[in-house]
């Protein structure tokens, strides 16, 4: 079985093959209350290519590129634990703590 850091390694390396020949520059959107949609052809990509995601990863995700929601799988309509999602994020502000001075280092106590 592949680890979920390796698996997300492979997912990255792999979808920079999603990309079609069109390499035209894309306007940036930004979602409001509901992602606006555009084909996977419409941004670049290649449906073939995304449609293997499925059995490759499983459950359900999304695919959003330059701010649009362009290929989905599973059911989105259900909540579920994002921890391993948000770890990205939580290591990210830890980072910035540490630049800006708010935190000396990793080691330090978050309570002292």
């Amino acid at each position: 079985m592949i680890s979920e850091g390796l698996s997300f390694i492979l997912f990255s390396i792999a979808l920079s093959s999603f990309c079609g020949d069109s390499q035209q520059e894309q306007p940036t959107a930004y979602p409001g209350a509901k992602w606006d949609e555009r084909t996977p052809e419409e941004v670049g990509l290649l449906r073939s290519k995304l449609d293997l995601l499925p059995d490759f990863i499983g459950g359900r995700g999304c695919i959003v590129r330059h701010g649009y929601m362009v290929y989905t799988w599973g059911d989105q309509s259900r909540c579920a634990d994002v921890a391993s999602a948000l770890k990205p994020w939580f290591s990210h502000f830890l980072f910035k703590a540490i630049e800006e001075g708010k935190t000396s280092s990793l080691d330090e106590l978050v309570i002292k």
